[in-house]
């Protein structure tokens, strides 16, 4: 398997938009060698107990700043945050 953070800079040098889905070790990957511009999270109201960070343990905040929200059926609100 290539390395995410090469393949995501190759293809963004070729001009493409890159979108990872629910992969904690790429995205750590990727927002420590500072290759994510934009985070968008969707929030919903059920209560599990326990879960995966998304920032790996020591690592340091991320500076967000809201762009955008929604709020859809059910309660879940989609947050989008540009980085930087």
């Amino acid at each position: 398997m290539p390395d995410p953070v090469d393949h995501v800079r190759a293809q963004r040098a070729a001009g493409a938009r890159i979108i990872v889905w629910g992969s904690v070790s790429v995205m750590r990957a990727l927002l420590a060698a500072g290759e994510v511009d934009e985070l968008e999270l969707f929030v919903a109201p059920i209560a599990l107990g326990a879960g995966t960070p998304l920032l790996a343990p020591g690592a340091a905040p991320l500076p967000l700043r809201l762009t955008s929200s929604e709020s859809w059926a059910g309660g879940v609100v989609r947050l989008r945050y540009a980085i930087g």
